[in-house]
């Protein structure tokens, strides 16, 4: 099993601690790396495509949509440009996911008319939630993910006490 390049840009730190405890709790093989602004990951971004360019790595990245500095669908228009620019195709090589504490009809539709992102998900991101996106576009590790779930994490959508999503 190859290892997970996990990219989280967010500015809340008990979000990027609760993905952070998703992801080691899972078993699976990854190296996070967490951003905090726009002014962070513009940089970050433009030395993984050159990676992804040149290797088969396997990179799922996860931005909040309202960050500090900016806004996350600004950061992947800017994104977009950065791997046309690199002849990279995004929706080849990357799992791009958008967080937000509330989904606008606006923001999805600018978020689809990229190309690349492949959902656009409420907060917060629980493990069964993640499970699913993992199980949808890396299935070599969603075995080992799915086997880290507890039986109520299998049945209830978070610790919060959420009602299970059914879908």
């Amino acid at each position: 099993m190859s290892t997970l390049q996990v990219v989280l840009v967010d500015d809340n730190h008990d979000d990027r601690v609760i993905l952070g405890w998703h992801l080691r709790k899972s078993g699976i093989p990854h190296t996070l790396t967490e951003l905090t602004s726009c002014r962070d990951a513009l940089p970050f971004f433009t030395a993984a495509l050159q990676t992804t360019k040149d290797s088969a790595a396997k990179f799922l990245v996860i931005v909040d949509l309202n960050l500090s500095d900016g806004n996350g669908l600004d950061l992947l228009e800017d994104l977009d440009r950065l791997a046309a620019r690199q002849s990279v195709d995004l929706a080849q090589r990357w799992v791009v996911l958008v967080l937000t504490a509330t989904i606008h009809d606006d923001e999805l539709r600018r978020a689809r008319r990229l190309g690349f992102v492949a959902d656009m998900l409420e907060k917060p991101l629980t493990r069964k939630r993640l499970l699913r996106l993992m199980a949808a576009h890396y299935p070599d590790v969603a075995t080992a993910f799915a086997s880290s779930l507890t039986p109520r994490e299998d049945t209830d959508d978070s610790a919060r006490g959420r009602a299970t999503d059914t879908t």
